[in-house]
């Protein structure tokens, strides 16, 4: 009886964002121990948030989030391939639908946040 309680719409949700969280870790851990290109993982990355398919652009801007979050090298390849640059596209785009834009433009402010906080404590 519990089991299919578990099924049911909310927690199956949680269950597939949990198994994603994981797998997304588990990339992220890859890129660290350099079994998987940094460079290339950031470029295919790009690829999916130029995208104009606003489901498929969203959940390459929370994957990145989580990247950038977990991945050390991540943070300076995300500058290299200039990511930064396509954020500010997705949230200049008038066709670009609001979620999207919003996720951008979070992600922007919490980097900024996060390079002043490192900067700060260097000095």
């Amino acid at each position: 009886m519990k089991r299919i309680n578990l099924l049911r719409k909310p927690h199956l949700r949680l269950w597939m964002s949990l198994i994603g969280l994981a797998t997304d870790l588990e990339l992220c851990d890859m890129v660290n121990h350099e079994r998987i290109n940094s460079v290339e993982f950031i470029r295919g990355i790009k690829k999916r948030i130029i995208l104009k398919n606003p489901r498929v652009q969203y959940l390459a801007l929370v994957f990145l989030e989580t990247v950038v979050k977990n991945c050390d090298k991540a943070f300076s390849e995300v500058a290299d391939e200039r990511v930064l640059d396509d954020l500010v596209n997705i949230i200049e785009d008038p066709q670009t639908l609001v979620n999207n834009r919003n996720k951008a433009l979070m992600l922007i402010e919490s980097w900024g946040g996060d390079l002043r906080m490192s900067c700060a404590t260097r000095l």
